[in-house]
């Protein structure tokens, strides 16, 4: 089965970026995985299904949801809370029209309203101070044959919000700490050591997540 791959991928900053790097390798053996060149807006037409990883930093998924929006496929959705995505992707490039479309389209008259107040500078910019109230998934959603997520809570928003196409729960991965002995993994750590951090967590290029596995 050959795949078109829409990620971030080093040498961006994007946790996602990193994500992508592990998961390609282990993908290629079992499928024929064509990463596609950052930009691009349309798979290989050789291709049995498309991959697009979305996530809330416009920097990164901006180009993968203008491909999405040309041909459907399965989406990896890496943040059910995607306002700042689409507000790159409308108020970021100038389409201001867009964003209101995009609030109307799923929060009705008052989310255009309230978009008006974003573009007049009347109300504070809402994927800073109102994100969860206003996630804006609703377009990648209706454009996703098949939905990957990480968590069953991701999983509710998705069925919350109405999809009604498979969902897929996957567990994100995590990896050993590199500076934590192999011995010593599993084990209680010291105050201030070996703190875990997650370089998926918001996708825009935060630390990575290092667990350290119980010993069997």
């Amino acid at each position: 089965m050959r795949i078109a791959y829409f990620s971030p991928m080093p040498p961006e900053s994007s946790g996602i970026a990193d994500y992508s790097a592990l998961l390609v390798p282990a993908l290629r053996r079992h499928l024929d995985v064509r990463v596609v060149k950052r930009g691009r807006k349309r798979p290989p037409r050789d291709v049995d299904a498309a991959v697009y990883h979305i996530g809330n930093n416009p920097d990164a998924h901006g180009w993968i949801l203008d491909a999405l929006r040309r041909t459907r496929g399965i989406v990896v959705l890496h943040d059910f809370v995607l306002h700042h995505l689409v507000a790159g992707v409308t108020i970021g490039r100038r389409d201001g029209h867009g964003y209101l479309d995009a609030m109307e389209r799923e929060h009705g008259v008052v989310g255009r309203l309230l978009g008006h107040g974003v573009l007049d500078k009347r109300i504070p910019p809402l994927w800073e101070a109102r994100p969860e109230d206003f996630p804006l998934a609703g377009e990648v959603l209706s454009l996703a044959t098949g939905v990957v997520v990480h968590s069953r809570y991701v999983e509710e928003q998705v069925r919350g919000a109405g999809y009604a196409g498979p969902v897929a729960v996957v567990p994100h991965p995590a990896w050993p700490d590199p500076q934590v002995p192999p011995g010593r993994r599993g084990r209680p750590a010291p105050p201030g050591a070996g703190r875990e951090r997650n370089r998926h967590a918001g996708a825009c290029g935060s630390s990575p997540l290092r667990w350290s596995p119980p010993s069997s």
